[in-house]
């Protein structure tokens, strides 16, 4: 009780105030609820071997790829990204084993999906990632590989219109083709879940046994758009020690 204390009093008072906040896997908090592909079953909160420390990972998943889901409405990680003044998502991943041996040629990049709040219903799912050919996936086997994706949460374009160097889809449109009728601002005011693909979204390839995980995922916004609790669960824990 007098820990929930102390953390309520820093959420309410101004020097609580921070510009990003980092899921650290600290503690075995996973805040956002992330899972991988597969419904997270063979999901583990690991407390070493981070970078540093906790991290969280899935061991022996049969897939395609790897993809690592927020949870639909899962606080900090989703909302309205235009208010909000969202300027960048990054993380640490790493791929430990794949049996597929053209893994390493995959692309990697970060998903900001709107469902339009029908989970159940992927049909009316609208979403944007940056060009995926931009980056490759964590190298098998060698540890930790950081990202940082710009997310231009201010541009203002014409129904279709997306901003340079990003992609979009939907269902009926497909992965890679943005409708034609709907903006990139209409996702990013509704934002439901953000998805780190170990491959290019609009791509497909051969199952595979896949090892992979992902620390230090961060959320950034513009200065002082934001306040939220300090920059992380285990910056929380420090200011206790």
């Amino acid at each position: 009780m007098r820990y929930l204390t102390l953390i309520l009093l820093l959420l309410l008072s101004p020097a609580a105030m921070a510009d990003t906040f980092t899921t650290d896997f600290e503690g075995g908090v996973n805040a956002g609820n992330w899972t991988f592909s597969g419904g997270g079953w063979l999901d583990t909160l690991h407390p070493t071997g981070g970078n540093p420390d906790g991290w969280y990972g899935v061991n022996g998943i049969d897939t395609f790829a790897p993809i690592l889901s927020s949870e639909y409405g899962a606080e900090v990680f989703a909302g309205n990204y235009v208010t909000m003044q969202v300027s960048r998502i990054s993380g640490d991943f790493k791929t430990d084993a794949s049996s597929n041996d053209w893994a390493d040629s995959y692309n990697f990049t970060v998903l900001l999906r709107n469902n339009n709040n029908t989970p159940g219903d992927i049909e009316d799912d609208l979403y944007v990632y940056p060009d995926p050919f931009n980056n490759v996936v964590p190298p098998v086997g060698q540890g930790w590989t950081h990202y940082d994706f710009d997310i231009p949460s201010d541009f203002v374009g014409a129904p279709g219109e997306l901003p340079a160097g990003w992609v979009g889809g939907s269902y009926f449109s497909g992965p890679d083709w943005f409708p034609e009728d709907r903006t990139f601002q209409e996702v990013l005011a509704n934002v439901t879940s953000v998805e780190f693909w170990w491959i290019h979204p609009a791509f497909f390839a051969i199952l595979g046994i896949w090892d992979a995980g992902a620390d230090n995922i961060t959320i950034e916004y513009a200065d002082g758009a934001v306040a939220t609790e300090e920059a992380s669960w285990g910056g929380v824990k420090a200011l206790f020690r």
